[in-house]
This record gives C-alpha cells, sequence and structure tokens, in this order.
C-alpha cells in the first residue's frame, strides 16, 4: 500500500497521469523481477469551509437555542470557496409539519444561503428540537457534498400555570374580580 500526505502532488492537467511502479524479487534474488504498474489521475478537490450563522435573535435554554412558535426564524449558510460555485441543500429533523415547499411557511425555499421559517404557521411544533442542516454542494463535475454545518434549536413549549385572577383597580381598591380574558 502506498499512502501519501494530501497535497504532496499536484493535480494531473487533463489526460496526464501519475504512473506509479512496483518491482517484487523474492528475498533470494534467484527469480525474476515482476513488475506491476497503476496509472493514476488526479483531481483537484476543494472541502469547503461551511459556516452558520443565527440572524434571528434567540434565548438559551441550557446550552440550546430556544425560539418560539410564533417566531420567525434565520438562518444563513456560507460556503468559502475560491473557485467553484456552490449551492446550498437546508434539511431539517424532524420533518416540520406542513408542505416543505410552500412558500408561506419557507419563503426562501430550501436551496438557498438564508433558510427562512416563517413564525405562526405551524411548521414547527412546541417542546420539540429541530436540527437545521445545510449542506455545500459543488456545481463542478462531481456534485457532492463539499461541506455542511448543523444548529440544534428547540421550540418552547407552551406556557402551563396555576389559576389567575384579575383585579380592575378603583380608587377604593379592587372594584371587580374575575379570570383574566386572553
Amino acid at each position: 500500500m502506498l499512502e501519501m500526505t494530501a497535497g504532496s502532488l499536484p493535480p494531473t492537467p487533463d489526460s496526464s497521469y501519475y504512473e506509479f511502479t512496483v518491482a517484487v524479487q523474492d528475498a533470494a534474488g534467484l527469480k525474476a523481477v515482476s513488475y506491476a504498474s497503476v496509472s493514476v489521475e488526479l483531481v483537484e478537490y476543494a472541502v469547503f469551509i461551511e459556516e452558520m450563522g443565527l440572524l434571528s435573535g434567540l434565548s438559551q435554554r441550557g446550552g440550546t437555542p430556544l425560539i418560539n412558535n410564533n417566531d420567525d426564524l434565520m438562518l444563513q449558510s456560507s460556503c468559502l470557496s475560491s473557485d467553484v460555485g456552490v449551492s446550498y441543500v437546508w434539511t431539517i429533523s424532524p420533518a416540520p409539519t406542513g408542505d416543505l415547499s410552500s412558500l408561506d411557511i419557507f419563503p426562501a425555499g430550501l436551496n438557498q444561503d438564508v433558510l427562512i421559517v416563517m413564525g405562526g404557521r405551524g411548521a414547527l411544533a412546541p417542546d420539540l428540537d429541530y436540527s437545521f442542516t445545510s449542506r455545500c454542494v459543488a456545481l463542478d463535475a462531481n456534485t457532492e457534498t463539499r461541506g455542511q454545518s448543523s444548529v440544534t434549536l428547540s421550540v418552547n413549549d407552551f406556557p402551563v400555570g396555576g389559576t389567575c385572577k384579575v383585579c380592575l383597580l378603583g380608587s377604593s381598591g379592587c372594584v371587580k374580580t374575575g379570570s383574566p380574558i386572553v
């Protein structure tokens, strides 16, 4: 087996190959030398540096960013590449409720550098953690993932509480009591 450090040989020009040859002979040197060769084309393969940032203001629960069910969520991803165009593919796990192709819920779609999830549309269920993953896909002959990043967010559960009384204050104290109107 031949192992080489990445980047130690430059990519081969078009229609060119590196040829690696191994010679084998018995230890006593009594038999003829046998040769085996292999031709290898080296192509440049860059792994992109992918970064993701939250554009929405979020609070934290423990170490996990927290959003409310009715909050708009904006995530931005960037693939740092100098010479190859890229496209973006967003995935969400577990799958949100509703139609992933709905522009009412995901106005920028799932193939842009920005992912927008419109709040109040019921796409994200309360009390669940969602993983948002952005993959950079190269727009060259390989069209394969070259980098990805993920973030996990918790959707705040609905508030639960005890009983509540309201009091309408007048000049002499509480004038009227009753249940709160929500």
